[in-house]
């Protein structure tokens, strides 16, 4: 996810070039010019509407309940247990990755993220250090069930922003649901709701914590437009590196 959010620098720079060149004739080159850059934000959003109303529920939101509880786990956390905490539900995390790289038949994928697994589990205390990074030099790769469907071929579908849980779309959207149900088939039978529920939230809590982008940080009036392209191409990135293998995420 914090990848996802490392692009909004280009997308910037495109769009202030664009608005840029409005002044002038779209004549020649300079209009094909045009043309290419607003193409990126082009987008299947037959439910924009509807979309918008879920991306300002998540803005106020964000803003006046997940941000602050956030920012007061961070507060009263030592930044060594923050830190800990994350390396756990990253190790935890490699088990979907796992599966995902194996429906895949990516053998390097599967044998490197078994690899970051043991490693971690074991020498590295149920994932709370990361060895497996810090020693060990092994990459880890990003993999759910949603690219897992776009190496098959399935189509993205309509963009959708799902409440809390951010930019999808329908087959990302189906991906997460199926990678949360495997998830939860990992807890005990008598495993108690409220502390699946609690795993839950913490996961959730940690994972803000990591990103440094809050809603309308950019000041623009196309955020919503911007933060749509910024999704749709970070996961064309990662379903293509499941095809061909050409672009690998660390």
């Amino acid at each position: 996810m914090i990848k996802f959010f490392k692009i909004i620098a280009v997308i910037t720079i495109i769009t202030s070039g664009v608005m840029a060149q409005e002044k002038s004739p779209f004549v020649g080159e300079k209009y094909e010019k045009i043309k290419k850059d607003f193409t990126f934000f082009d987008a299947y959003d037959p439910w924009e509407p509807f979309n918008r109303h879920i991306y300002k529920f998540n803005c106020q939101a964000d803003y006046y309940v997940i941000k602050p509880v956030t920012d007061g786990y961070k507060y009263i956390t030592p930044v060594v247990v923050q830190k800990s905490i994350t390396n756990i539900f990253a190790n935890i995390m490699e088990i979907p990755v796992f599966v995902n790289s194996l429906l895949q038949l990516k053998g390097k994928k599967v044998i490197g993220t078994a690899e970051r697994f043991i490693v971690n589990t074991t020498v590295g205390v149920l994932g709370i250090w990361d060895p497996a990074t810090e020693w060990c030099n092994l990459i880890k790769y990003n993999e759910d069930f949603g690219q897992t469907l776009g190496y098959y071929g399935v189509p993205t579908g309509p963009y959708l922003i799902l409440p809390i849980l951010g930019p999808s779309d329908c087959r990302d959207g189906f991906g997460t649901v199926v990678d949360k149900v495997g998830m939860s088939m990992l807890y005990p039978a008598d495993t108690k709701d409220i502390v699946k529920a609690g795993v839950m939230a913490l996961q959730g809590v940690d994972t803000r914590a990591n990103v440094k982008l809050m809603y309308g940080e950019t000041h623009s009036m196309f955020e919503y437009v911007k933060f749509r392209a910024i999704y749709l191409h970070s996961r064309e990135m990662l379903v293509t590196d499941a095809k061909t293998g050409v672009y690998t995420d660390k």
